[in-house]
């Protein structure tokens, strides 16, 4: 064994599936992955820029390490991976001299050089975009569990005007059905994962030499029934009717989409560059919960951006209250520097954002409460997860509609188990129900 490595990941599903690549790549490098930060001869911090706050809760961190590195001295080896990692490179190696390793989202195949060159202290830094690497060849090492992230594509090609994620994480690029499928089925022979998601910047937007993404969800929903397949994030231009009657045949294809709106209002969808009105987006939404009979709809919003008025926010709120998330992700725009709208400047006041904000959040947590009281006497399929973290004898699991649900445990019941509940209360985040009678499926 050649050391110990320690992950700390921040930001978006995707981060969390490379801190996994990663994981596999120093695996097979002879390194072990340890959960004991004072254990590690490597730290690797997986990195998020889509906000200000983001970057700043990372270099926050960093310089709470600075102790240990005192320490260790040059037996440790700090490093960056991530969006972080393309955006400001010198910031983090040269000017502050924070870390050892600067490793951008396309070079993680260097890892283990970068670790080499950096024990020599010599300047470890790979930051170069990439317009093939796909990553399909590398196995992750996974984390325990009953779920899993699968990238099936990378990059972005839409380059909203507030975003960062075409700079940092460069052009679009996918993965071939194939590699896709053969990722599946040896996860399928492992025996425990039941829950896959999908995961791309804008993962509608797959496309193995001309076969689209609704081919990759029949591919990947028929490789083995007892695994539910979801997927995210979607762009509403990508939105293809296959998608929908894809998700409506198959019954392991899960009966849940993120769908990001951002804001309600035209004139504010234009200037973010989104593509779309907010017409077309309500008439989507409307295909969706016609062709998809009780499907689970969440979003992402922001408000404050550039030249957001009251008018444009009433229009956000507006489509909250017709379309009813079941949950929202919602935030307050950050400027980021590199991008379009950074020359827009930031003309909605802090305190107007913070307040636009909280109204927000206070009317979704109002539907996600009203929708989920509309389940009561219901019952739903629970993929059962694990002990719940409260109540003696309860377990956790998600619905098909990823609503996570506790009920009371039963003998023989283990995670990866289906069962069926019937839900007899529910708040804002979560229901709760007792089990009426055990799938014939199981981990």
């Amino acid at each position: 064994m050649k050391g110990r490595v320690y992950f700390e990941t921040y930001g978006c599903q995707m981060n969390f599936n490379d801190t996994e690549l990663v994981a596999g790549i120093l695996a097979k490098d002879q390194y072990e992955v340890t959960a004991d930060i004072n254990d590690a001869d490597l730290i690797f911090i997986n990195t998020c820029s889509i906000r200000e706050h983001a970057e700043q809760r990372v270099f926050s961190r960093l310089a709470n390490m600075r102790t240990l590195k005192r320490q260790k001295g040059k037996e440790l080896v700090i490093g960056v991976m991530g969006c972080m990692a393309e955006r400001l490179k010198k910031r983090l190696i040269e000017q502050e001299k924070l870390v050892d390793v600067v490793v951008g989202p396309d070079a993680y195949r260097d890892v283990p050089r970068l670790i080499e060159m950096a024990k020599l202290g010599e300047k470890a830094i790979n930051t170069l975009l990439s317009l093939e690497e796909t990553y399909e060849d590398l196995t992750p090492l996974r984390s325990e569990g009953v779920s899993a992230w699968l990238t099936v594509m990378r990059g972005c090609d839409n380059f909203c005007t507030f975003c960062v994620v075409p700079y940092t994480r460069g052009r679009e690029r996918s993965r071939s059905i194939e590699s896709v499928v053969s990722e599946i089925k040896a996860i399928s022979q492992e025996g425990l994962i039941r829950d896959i998601t999908l995961l791309g910047q804008n993962v509608n937007s797959y496309n193995d030499n001309g076969r689209p993404f609704a081919d990759l969800l029949v591919a990947a929903a028929s490789v083995d029934p007892a695994i539910r397949i979801r997927f995210a994030t979607s762009h509403p231009k990508d939105f293809s009717d296959e998608v929908l009657t894809a998700i409506r045949d198959h019954h392991n294809l899960c009966n849940y989409i993120h769908i990001p709106f951002q804001a309600g209002s035209d004139s504010i969808l234009s200037a973010m560059n989104r593509t779309y009105t907010r017409t077309e987006y309500l008439e989507l939404i409307d295909k969706m919960k016609s062709i998809i009979p009780g499907v689970s709809l969440s979003t992402d919003v922001m408000v404050g951006f550039p030249g957001e008025t009251d008018a444009d926010y009433e229009d956000t709120l507006d489509i909250m209250r017709k379309v009813r998330f079941d949950t929202a992700f919602m935030f307050k725009y950050s400027p980021r520097e590199g991008t379009k709208a950074w020359k827009f400047g930031d003309t909605v006041p802090e305190e107007v954002k913070a307040e636009r904000l909280q109204n927000l959040i206070d009317l979704q947590e109002r539907i996600s409460y009203e929708n989920n009281q509309a389940r009561i006497g219901g019952n739903e399929e629970v993929l059962v997860e694990g002990p719940a973290p409260r109540g003696e004898g309860f377990l956790r699991g998600k619905t098909d509609t990823n609503i996570k649900c506790v009920f009371p445990g039963e003998p023989g019941m283990k995670p990866g188990d289906y069962v069926r509940v019937r839900i007899t209360s529910g708040s804002g985040h979560t229901l709760k129900g007792e089990v009426i009678r055990e799938e014939l499926i199981h981990a």
